[in-house]
């Protein structure tokens, strides 16, 4: 049931009533100014996990060390472990990607799709630069 009463002539006072509805709460349900809706106020977020590798990594750095340096560690273990080092010490290797190339995948494509059916690829030709 909606309950419509209204202040009159649009102006609100503290205690007169108002129209009760979707968003509007009864006047005894409304917060008080200065009230907050959260009183114990947002939750502290747990640390992230990069923050707590970070206050770690002196102690993560000799462990891959020593498994790195260690005779009883398996071969490739112990390529891993180099590689990890490596690649934060000096950074990982640019990786590159030919944006150049004169064919595309549908070309590709139709030369799988005439090798099944026999035929020979198409001829790649290139005009002279």
């Amino acid at each position: 049931m909606l309950q419509v009463v209204t202040a009159g002539a649009g102006k609100k006072t503290e205690d007169a009533p108002y129209e009760v509805g979707y968003g509007k709460p009864p006047a005894q349900y409304k917060w008080k100014p200065g009230q907050s809706g959260n009183p114990s106020g947002k939750a502290k977020s747990p640390k992230k996990l990069s923050a707590k590798i970070q206050e770690q990594s002196d102690k993560l750095i000799d462990t891959l060390m020593k498994i790195a340096t260690s005779e009883e560690t398996a071969d490739n273990v112990k390529i891993q472990a180099i590689n990890t080092l490596l690649d934060r010490g000096f950074g990982k290797a640019p990786q590159t990607l030919d944006v150049n190339q004169r064919h595309s995948l549908t070309d590709e494509l139709e030369n799988m799709i005439r090798e099944l059916n026999g035929l020979p690829p198409m001829l790649d030709v290139t005009p002279n630069e």
